[in-house]
């Protein structure tokens, strides 16, 4: 078999996400499988209201997004057991989630 990407795959199976320096973002609803995802440089986004209807998300890693400011929206995710904010200096407080939840700030 070779290792071409089949682009036959149900794009709601996947399971990770990864992206960088997005000047527009878009709805991710459609990808109801995610399990992780990792944003960085996302300079435009405010909160992660985007996130929200992610229900099978259990892993969010945000880096310099430094206009990120509210976090509110995702501390009902059923499945969530590690946030980790990286350089996002408008992040305050953390305080909200439940105890399975792993929650890491890291301000640089």
């Amino acid at each position: 078999t070779n290792n071409e990407f089949d682009y036959n795959t149900n794009i709601g199976s996947v399971k990770s996400f990864y992206e960088v320096d997005s000047s527009e973002f878009n709805n991710l609803s459609y990808l109801q499988s995610l399990e992780v995802i990792y944003l960085e440089k996302f300079n435009n986004i405010k909160d992660l209201n985007f996130l929200a209807s992610l229900n099978n998300l259990k892993c969010i890693k945000i880096r310099d997004c430094l206009n990120l400011s509210s976090i509110d929206s995702i501390k009902e995710l059923p499945l969530l057991e590690e946030l980790l904010l990286i350089n996002c200096p408008k992040i305050i407080n953390t305080i909200g989630f439940g105890s399975q939840v792993c929650v890491t700030l890291i301000k640089k």
